[in-house]
């Protein structure tokens, strides 16, 4: 990656930085500002609050917790730590729409119903380059307990400077927010449905610690994603034991027989056994895919974090197969 010297507009100091920096960090007085325009930046960040050992024994107290553990998971041990200091641009954003819908058959009543979508949204503005990214795209965080960037933050653990741009970020965010409430819109009304309003508030700059670790157990290796400013754990994998496996099998074996067989009683009942069937066996093989998955990987997964988005069942199945 090819780098050249930037100067300091506060304190005139030069220093290297890669070419596809868009907002950077002075590391003599820790001004920030935007590297086309020069201008200053709001910039924050969260304190590391957990070593690499805190974080170790949340991912492993959490996962001890899980059903179908091994017994002697008390051998797993952890092999590698890193703690990513990743920039974020943080946006609170707002979003209404409306849906143009009649009702009546004779005398057409029009009418309008209208939604509203608030969130925060946490866009990453740099690649880690590893498999924790896919992750950080749908990470949130509140931004309260913010506080003012330090240079000597660069310092400590894996520092990314931002490389996603401002207006890159906002247009990401807005196409996020609109989408959401387009989607809200969607489920309750068949009508014509438009975005009214989006506004948009950018917060900052913000860098957030978190701690990647591997660990294994058995000759084979797992990864965790821990929060390391409040302990929150994104991400583990851990394995499931032979028993634990057994019983799922079989309590998917019984929901998708016992499915099928009352689909066939009723199509029988109507004369159409074999859409009965069909329909008895494509019903509980999508509903018990998520226990069959589980079961059938190596390695399966857990997570501290709570998705806010609501889904449609067809769209549960597919992220969920689209994960594995």
């Amino acid at each position: 990656m090819s780098s050249r010297s930037f100067e300091c507009p506060n304190c005139s100091a030069s220093f290297p930085a890669p070419d596809t920096v868009s907002i950077l960090t002075c590391p003599y007085c820790g001004y920030t500002f935007e590297a086309s325009s020069r201008r200053g930046w709001s910039h924050f960040f969260f304190p590391v609050l957990l070593d690499s050992g805190g974080a170790w024994r949340k991912g492993y107290q959490f996962i001890a917790r899980r059903y179908g553990v091994p017994n002697d998971f008390n051998k797993s041990f952890p092999v590698s730590s890193s703690l990513h200091n990743v920039p974020f641009h943080i946006f609170r954003c707002e979003a209404k729409a409306e849906c143009r819908y009649s009702r009546g058959f004779i005398f057409r009543d029009e009418r309008i119903a209208e939604y509203t979508e608030v969130m925060d949204i946490c866009v990453p503005a740099a690649s880690t380059g590893g498999w924790i990214d896919r992750l950080l795209q749908k990470h949130t965080f509140s931004v309260k307990n913010r506080i003012y960037f330090k240079p000597e933050i660069m310092r400590i653990g894996k520092f990314y400077n931002p490389t996603l741009s401002y207006s890159e970020a906002l247009k990401y965010a807005s196409e996020r927010i609109s989408k959401a409430v387009m989607d809200e819109a969607e489920r309750s009304c068949s009508g014509d449905r438009r975005v009214k309003d989006v506004k948009v508030e950018y917060y900052g700059l913000i860098h957030y610690p978190f701690w990647e670790l591997k660990y294994s157990y058995r000759g084979k290796c797992f990864n965790m994603l821990i929060d390391a400013s409040n302990g929150r754990v994104i991400y583990v994998e851990y394995p499931l034991s032979r028993a634990a496996r057994t019983l799922m099998l079989t309590a998917s074996a019984i929901i998708i027989t016992s499915t099928t067989i009352i689909s066939g009683v009723i199509g029988l009942a109507l004369g159409k056994l074999a859409i009965g069937l069909l329909s008895g066996l494509v019903s509980s093989a999508i509903a018990s895919s998520p226990i069959l998955i589980n079961t059938l990987k190596l390695k399966t997964r857990g997570s501290e974090e709570i998705s806010g988005s609501r889904r449609k069942p067809v769209e549960f199945i597919k992220t969920i197969l689209d994960q594995y």
